[in-house]
């Protein structure tokens, strides 16, 4: 059996499960833990109508939990961090031991490797769309690259405002996000990107802001070294007057409110949940914790970053025999 085919049949077995859960087969507990597992290995894009359908049922007002699962601490829990994350409206109020907790947590994602095979030419002969609109966010980009040129050419250094309203930009997260688009909706057309591109621009904003002070936080000592001096942390430093410990601080700050602002992006988007760009944006704001959390592990990668980048692309996903 070759990978493809192992491939179709993990997934026959996994839509097995989700539909035997829509009859009344098996618990909520293992529904729940089923789908995150599959979220948390990149797969849920695969799943997204059986896993929004499962999702409304549990969220519905006629929902009766089993008897065994009522007082249950981790089905309730599971149970909230899915409901919140898939956009349904949960109230915290509902759980009381659910004080202060924080929706999205951080993940390691696999994806099946496949996809990179899509990234071929010939998938592309043929749709002068697709070409035209990657053309046309590659000059975005390159125009989000000037500014910043401009800048370093005059030894400008701009508010940490206007150099945030350009740099969450050039950290070329939209464009990843729109390659990806393309890649995983081989059906793609000008109506339907543009329309999507339109309604998730808020998610796409602040999932590449994220994006952008995750990799500042990690990569601003080395850039000012290299002579390269404008980042968020120097530009709070000079408008303020601080040093670099404080401006750092004042930087965390801003990334909890990028995450709380991408959420509530999130949820505005419930009545287009199964559009795949949702969980892309808020993957690629994940992606970028994961990389920089404990330094440049893009430019500058260690031993645990090139261990991360091992087990996603070059460590297959086994299965279990019974």
């Amino acid at each position: 059996m070759n990978c493809k085919e192992k491939v179709e049949k993990l997934e026959e077995k996994v839509m097995t499960m989700l539909i035997d859960y829509e009859n009344g087969g098996s618990s909520t507990l293992q529904l729940l833990e089923l789908i995150d597992d599959i979220e948390r290995m990149g797969l849920g894009y695969r799943f997204q109508t059986n896993i929004t359908k499962v999702l409304s049922k549990v969220a519905s007002k006629d929902y009766e939990p089993k008897e065994e699962e009522e007082d249950n601490l981790h089905v309730a829990s599971l149970k909230f961090r899915l409901l919140r994350q898939h956009g349904f409206s949960v109230s915290q109020g509902s759980s009381n031991f659910i004080d202060g907790y924080k929706s999205l947590e951080i993940g390691s994602f696999k994806r099946p490797i496949s996809i990179k095979k899509k990234f071929n030419k010939n998938d592309f002969v043929g749709n002068a769309y697709w070409e035209s609109f990657s053309i046309q966010k590659w000059g975005e980009l390159t125009e989000a690259f000037f500014v910043e040129a401009k800048w370093n050419h005059s030894d400008y250094m701009p508010t940490l405002e206007d150099y945030l309203d350009n740099a969450w930009q050039s950290v070329s997260g939209v464009l990843v996000l729109t390659h990806g688009y393309l890649l995983m909706n081989q059906d793609a057309n000008k109506d339907g990107t543009e329309s999507s591109m339109e309604k998730f621009g808020d998610l796409f904003k602040w999932s590449s802001m994220i994006f952008r002070l995750y990799n500042d936080l990690a990569t601003s000592s080395d850039e000012m070294d290299r002579g390269k001096s404008i980042n968020a942390i120097s530009c709070y430093m000079h408008e303020n007057d601080v040093g670099e410990e404080v401006a750092r601080e004042y930087i965390n700050t801003l990334i909890d409110k990028a995450w709380r602002r991408m959420i509530e992006a999130r949820v505005a988007c419930f009545d287009d949940s199964k559009d795949p760009f949702i969980d892309m944006a808020i993957n690629l704001a994940r992606i970028s914790h994961s990389t920089y959390q404990f330094g440049d592990g893009h430019g500058a990668p260690d031993a645990r970053s090139r261990d991360r980048v091992l087990s996603v692309i070059f460590e297959p996903i086994t299965e279990k025999e019974h």
